[in-house]
């Protein structure tokens, strides 16, 4: 009995420790299989956390290749995420919290051009990693190669991302400024009578009925009194509404915000506008604004005109938007213009312009002129001949009857005169014919404010994400 007990202990003892080892095999093996999904996870969110950075700002151009890390850390938070490196660390590191990520935890992410030819268009190589780090051939598209290491385990992926565009200008309004200023006999007109009967007829014959600004709105901040606006031009909005409102109705609106553009869509339109080499850093006061075979879809950029008190010219053309950071925009007379004006008015207070964006006598602006602070738009204005008004209308607005006859052709001295809404109302009617063949100087353009854009949203291309071998860090 002995023998036969001693047998079937030795193999139970036998099966007991085959079955640890396959227990103890089983359990490395786990670990392994976690700490490589571990692993994965924080590739794939490396490469999350990328595309969410890049939806608020696009690589700006750069000399560099993509052989070397956009970004790379660990999963320390930064104090202050500011930098896109900071910004994916600070992502990361609020999302990856476990235990498998304690001991030394590390990720890399590169950002690649598209510009491969063939099928790696839409397929990864690491031939791509010879490409510029940044959107090279302007087509939205970049690769994002992330990789991470865990517990010794690398794993790395890929994806082709798509960047989506908005339109960030207002939408609706002609022109956004501080205020307008007219040229001409009307100079002093909506100065002098603010809270005179002629404000609202007059107002409402160059503006409201299209006759100087045409099928869309005007923004003022300042009301129509330069008073009523803060001399800081980040701080331009007048803490007085706009006190013809009334008269106005809502063809002339209070603008609430000091800029057109927020400053991440401002900064991606430079960015446009330096990838098409079209962002000039001076020209010379009465120079050209746009660069000479500028395309048409272009964004220009002028950060600065002579000594940031002068103005840059438009001709007659056709341009996507042009912006001038120091110093003003004027619209050559006769010309007719297609597209966005943006003046940041952001000249120093010496030097601070009369008239940030001056359009010239008989030009037109088709699509929109927007000035930022408490900058001015001066529109033009036929020069009214009351001289060849009838007389007996003038002498009946005038109160003189038919005595009248070449006693003023000065229309300040009509204004002055001129006291109640009816005879408001017949001046401008004898006016009317003189403006009714002139035409506005700005025509609202929708398909003009749409075509301006920015990165807003990245999303991946269907299709093109794929797990790829690791390299070595």
């Amino acid at each position: 009995m002995l023998v036969p007990t001693m047998a079937l202990l030795m193999i139970t003892l036998a099966l007991g420790l085959a079955m640890l080892s396959v227990v103890d095999t089983q359990a490395r093996e786990s670990g392994r299989q976690r700490v490589s999904e571990s692993t994965f996870n924080l590739a794939e969110g490396t490469a999350n956390a990328t595309a969410a950075v890049l939806a608020d700002g696009w690589p700006a151009r750069t000399t560099a290749t993509c052989a070397l890390p956009m970004a790379e850390g660990g999963l320390d938070a930064p104090a202050d995420p500011v930098t896109v490196p900071e910004r994916i660390r600070a992502i990361l590191a609020s999302s990856y919290t476990d235990g498998d990520y304690d001991d030394g935890a590390a990720w890399e992410v590169h950002l690649c051009d598209d510009g491969l030819s063939g099928t790696h268009q839409v397929t990864w190589s690491d031939d791509a990693l010879t490409q510029p780090a940044w959107d090279a051939n302007g087509n939205g598209r970049m690769w994002i190669r992330a990789q991470a290491t865990v517990g010794g385990r690398r794993q790395a992926m890929a994806r082709l991302v798509q960047v989506g565009t908005v339109s960030p200008l207002p939408t609706g309004y002609a022109a956004i400024a501080g205020q307008l200023s007219f040229a001409g006999d009307l100079s002093v007109t909506l100065n002098s009578l603010l809270t005179g009967a002629l404000l609202g007829p007059f107002v409402d014959l160059l503006v409201t009925n299209d006759k100087l600004i045409q099928g869309g709105k005007l923004g003022i901040r300042c009301g129509l009194l330069p008073s009523l606006c803060t001399t800081s031009a980040s701080a331009a909005v007048s803490t007085i509404p706009l006190l013809q409102s009334a008269l106005l109705g809502t063809k002339v609106q209070q603008y609430g915000a000091p800029t057109a553009l927020r400053a991440r869509d401002l900064d991606d339109l430079v960015r446009q506008a330096t990838t098409t080499n079209t962002s000039v850093a001076q020209v010379a006061a009465g120079a050209p604004c746009i660069p000479s075979g500028a395309a048409a879809t272009a964004v220009v950029y002028v950060e600065k005109v002579g000594d940031g008190s002068g103005q840059c010219t438009v001709p007659t053309q056709t341009q996507r938007i042009v912006i001038v950071g120091q110093g003003g925009i004027k619209v050559a007379a006769n010309a007719s213009y297609t597209g966005v004006l943006l003046a940041l008015n952001r000249q120093a207070p010496a030097k601070r312009l009369r008239e940030v964006v001056t359009i010239g006598s008989r030009a037109k602006v088709t699509g929109a002129v927007f000035v930022d602070g408490g900058g001015t738009v001066g529109l033009p204005q036929p020069n009214l001949d009351l001289c060849a008004v009838d007389p007996q209308l003038l002498g009946n607005v005038l109160g003189l009857g038919s005595l009248f006859g070449g006693l003023t052709c000065t229309l300040t001295n009509v204004l002055n005169a001129t006291n109640t809404t009816a005879k408001a109302q017949s001046l401008v009617t004898g006016l009317l014919p003189q403006l009714s063949g002139y035409g506005p100087a700005v025509v609202y353009g929708a398909s003009q404010i749409a075509a301006v854009t920015t990165r807003a949203t990245v999303a991946t291309v269907p299709n093109t994400y794929m797990q790829i071998a690791p390299h070595e860090r």
